[in-house]
């Protein structure tokens, strides 16, 4: 059995987690504020937007939030139901969340759906995410539904982008 001690270091790692995915809701919230982004992520990072390419490192990172600020020009991201593992080693740590964004790309309301599948390392006793994986189970115009149109075309969501 775990001893106190572990047990709250587990407790205090959870919300650390918790606040570093809350941080990632500001940032993004904040009209994309890309060194905030950057900062939550290890260097060797890998961001799995699926539908919108892969992206690996800090500077592809920041390439791809700098490009989809352009036409995701508001955001609120509501991260719920988490559930958070810490590796026995504590250095390493998984997530999975439900997420639900009502956003304005292009000029139209939407509202987003899906899941983060996350990894997370302690890199000098602090928590970044090494590898975050977005699952959509539905992008749809806010005038429709997510029943008649369960998915915006990827050709217009995130013009522009480069995979």
């Amino acid at each position: 059995m775990p001893t106190l001690e572990e047990r709250v270091q587990s407790i205090e790692d959870r919300e650390e987690i918790r606040r570093l995915k809350s941080r990632y809701a500001r940032y993004t919230d904040d009209k994309y504020d890309l060194d905030g982004i950057v900062s939550l992520f290890t260097e060797d990072a890998v961001f799995d937007c699926t539908d919108f390419g892969v992206y690996k490192g800090h500077e592809a990172i920041r390439n791809f939030f700098a490009a989809i600020k352009e036409n995701l020009t508001f955001t609120v991201h509501f991260h719920m139901d988490e559930i958070i593992d810490i590796d026995p080693s504590g250095e390493e740590a998984t997530a999975t969340w439900y997420f639900l964004d009502p956003e304005t790309v292009q000029g139209e309301a939407i509202l987003v759906a899906g899941t983060y599948d996350e990894r997370y390392r302690k890199v000098n006793g602090r928590w970044l995410a090494s590898h975050v994986t977005v699952n959509f189970l539905f992008r749809t115009p806010w005038n429709s539904n997510w029943v008649k149109e369960p998915m915006v075309s990827g050709d217009t969501f995130y013009e522009g982008l480069e995979t």
